[in-house]
């Protein structure tokens, strides 16, 4: 344990939290000694929360505490807060502790900013000069290097002029002289700005001169001289300002300008730059170069030096790469390659944050440009380093991956990779949200296969959230519409009873687990979509069994909503039996509903319909213009959409003044807005034998050829109107079949 504790592999810390979790089945009792190696090891693989976790159920004494917080400031800063406070619960901090945290206030201020970080450096050394505390030298310097970035410049040199820099060979005070002068050399005329400068260490074109980076040249120079190499952030210093004074000077930045701002710095500092130092100047380049082609020149360079990729350098490159017009998703997936050929070291929680926005940029990317296999291996890639998308913006980033799938076994396999890799982080919006994605997608496969979005459905459900019958009433509603798009769509009936067929297959399969499955809560909407599925498939006999189902239930609904639930249930049954030639059975349902006092303007108009469809519009017209007109025995009164319903199915009939009439009499006050159905019912008639016409010319004569000019005009009367009627009635069934 003590060995696997220390390795930073992935894999050592599972194998020692396996060993650790096994101590009691062998017949060992937790010991102290145990946890406090597991809590190295947590803290060296960068699970410091789950090491302070640990830490509780250990002896405040035994527990190694300046371990525990240099670890989280290196590898999990969010938690530095957390270990401080359980600290603080026991003992005092040492000298070397506050160093500690003082490194941490330093390295947090690109992300917190400068005054927050300020407020807190001033409450802890209130706090040190209240336990009368006192920093060592290496203390001093990690706080003279906080005061450099937050712009307060005297500490720090305090703190040097106390040292014999010719005679110290110790890198951090030479990294602090450095620091201090950079700062001074980036300093502008107001504190803010000041702050602002040295947190970022960015200067910019016109704060540069050659006079104030030779103090910053002495100091590198001094240094080397005293064998301590030179910083990284010297040579991002002098390259930056190279190429911030070429900018001033041109308004432009190419390939070439990069190279010889990391040749004029490298030659400053007499040592190599770092990946960090390309990733810093050519992220200056790509604000001039928005198409990305002289990044790639100049990472082209940096690879030929052989520098190795870190996460830095790529995301200068796969950013701009990315968000190209079109994505440049080749380029950005070459640099990853050359990322990914070498281990990833990933110490500290920044350095996964990095890899994952580099990882989220890539699947944007892929999915914008339809790139799957892209895409999959990506999130393939991200399960062997374990390393889960942050919840908020993972789930956009499955479904936008989802959408360019061809089919729905394609979007499940993107599902299943992407599920083993964050389900435990998916809400259940998210499940609700992927569901939606994966109904929708309908690119090669005609519908959703229940057993795939019942698979979805059990991974919802395993983790801990409850599906409502909506999400399966969605997929019922799904197959549904898509049977409806067969019978339109299709002409060839083996075609299309073979497409319903399946469809039919699908919803009895869904039926067959509604039937098995406890857990679900079948209710009337959901009752509602499967009979509705079932009827629009054609499978009347099955779509009647669930009608009975609903039938036996409606006494055990909740009295104040049975009538809510139940119209659609009315509505859709009615349709069913006028679809399949049911008279009686519609008859015996309808004065079912009414006995039960189910009925509602919507079903009414339903009833009506299914009337004219049974080849009962005298009946129908009864119903809307004495019932419904009267209001009878509480009949809600007629709508538009009543008026159209009886116009719709009269204009089948030879007899077409009838109905009109009937409804212009009785009903004048919409008469204007139902017949503009009519005037287009005659207007695509017209334009059908038009169109018929041409191809046999001869045959025109001179009755139709004002009717046609007749119903185009924007003036037509309702007399007009009957008298195109009646000469369309004339003409027989062959006007009617071209409708």
């Amino acid at each position: 344990m003590d060995t696997l504790s220390r390795s930073p592999d992935v894999g050592a810390l599972r194998l020692l939290a396996k060993v650790f979790t096994d101590l009691p089945k062998w017949g060992y009792a937790g010991t102290t000694k145990a946890r406090r190696i597991m809590i190295r090891g947590l803290c060296v693989g960068g699970r410091v929360s789950d090491a302070l976790k640990l830490a509780r159920n250990v002896p405040a004494n035994e527990v190694e505490w300046f371990n525990l917080l240099d670890s989280a400031v290196k590898r999990d800063p969010a938690a530095v807060d957390s270990v401080l406070e359980e600290l603080k619960r026991h003992r005092d901090l040492t000298p070397e502790e506050y160093a500690v945290v003082f490194r941490h206030l330093r390295h947090s201020i690109p992300e917190a900013g400068v005054e927050p970080i300020r407020d807190k450096m001033v409450e802890t050394l209130r706090e040190m000069r209240a336990k009368d505390i006192r920093l060592d030298r290496n203390g001093g310097a990690d706080l003279a290097g906080l005061q450099v970035r937050l712009g307060d410049l005297d500490y720090a040199q305090m703190v040097l002029s106390e040292w014999d820099m010719e005679k110290t060979k110790d890198p951090k005070l030479w990294n602090l002289a450095v620091e201090l002068e950079m700062a001074r050399a980036t300093a502008t005329a107001t504190t803010t700005a000041t702050a602002t400068a040295t947190a970022t260490l960015t200067p910019t074109a016109s704060s540069g001169s050659d006079g104030e980076d030779i103090a910053v040249r002495e100091v590198v120079t001094r240094m080397i001289n005293r064998g301590v190499a030179a910083p990284q952030r010297a040579i991002t210093f002098f390259a930056v300002r190279h190429m911030s004074d070429t900018r001033a000077k041109r308004s432009f930045l190419g390939s070439h300008d990069v190279i010889a701002a990391i040749d004029h710095a490298e030659k400053v500092c007499r040592t190599d730059a770092s990946a960090t130092v390309w990733a810093e100047a050519i992220r200056l380049l790509t604000l001039d170069n928005a198409d990305g082609g002289a990044a790639l020149d100049a990472y082209a360079e940096a690879r030929h030096r052989g520098v190795i990729v870190n996460v830095q350098l790529a995301q200068a490159l796969v950013l701009p790469l990315c968000n190209a017009s079109p994505p440049q998703v080749a380029s950005a997936m070459g640099v990853y390659a050359d990322l990914t050929s070498e281990p990833i070291p990933l110490k500290t929680t920044r350095d996964r944050d990095r890899l994952l926005e580099l990882y989220t940029t890539l699947l944007r990317a892929a999915s914008r440009a339809g790139f799957l296999d892209i895409a999959t291996r990506l999130i393939k890639d991200l399960r062997a380093r374990s390393l889960p998308l942050p919840p908020s913006g993972a789930t956009s980033i499955l479904i936008a991956i989802m959408r360019i799938a061809p089919d729905h076994h394609a979007a499940f396999g993107i599902y299943a990779h992407f599920h083993a890799l964050n389900g435990a982080r998916l809400s259940a919006n998210d499940y609700s949200a992927i569901l939606a994605c994966f109904l929708d997608t309908k690119k090669q496969s005609p519908f959703a296969p229940p057993k795939l979005y019942l698979e979805i459905v059990q991974d919802m459900r395993r983790s801990g959230f409850r599906p409502d019958s909506q999400v399966l009433a969605s997929l019922l509603r799904s197959y549904g519409a898509r049977a409806t798009g067969v019978l339109r769509s299709s002409n060839d009936p083996a075609v299309r009873a073979s497409h319903l067929s399946s469809i039919h297959k699908a919803i009895k399969d869904l039926h067959i687990f509604l039937r098995l499955d406890e857990l679900v809560e079948v209710d009337v909407p959901l009752l509602n979509a499967l009979m509705d599925a079932y009827s629009r498939v054609g499978a009347y006999t099955s779509s009647f069994e669930v009608w009975g189902e609903l039938v036996e239930r409606r006494a055990r609904e909740d009295p104040a909503r049975v009538k809510e639930l139940y119209g659609p249930s009315i509505s859709i049954v009615l349709d069913t039996c006028g679809r399949s030639d049911q008279l009686g059975r519609a008859r015996r349902i309808w004065a079912w509903a009414r006995h039960h006092g189910l009925d509602n303007p919507h079903t009414w108009d339903t009833w009506v319909e299914c009337l004219c469809r049974l080849g009962k519009l005298d009946e129908a017209v009864d119903v809307v213009c004495t019932e419904m007109k009267e209001q009878q025995a509480g009949a809600p009164g007629p709508t538009k959409e009543t008026l159209e319903v009886l116009l719709r199915f009269a204009w089948s009939r030879e007899d077409l003044n009838d109905v009109p009439r009937r409804v212009m009499q009785d009903f004048p006050e919409m008469w204007e807005d139902v017949s503009e159905l009519l005037e287009r019912k005659v207007g695509r008639l017209l334009q059908a034998r038009k169109e018929r016409g041409m191809a046999r010319e001869q045959e025109r004569d001179e009755e139709q050829r004002n009717e046609d000019e007749l119903a185009e005009r924007e003036d037509v009367s309702p007399e007009q109107l009957e008298q195109v009627l009646q000469r369309l009635a004339q003409a027989g069934k062959r006007g009617a079949e071209a409708n």
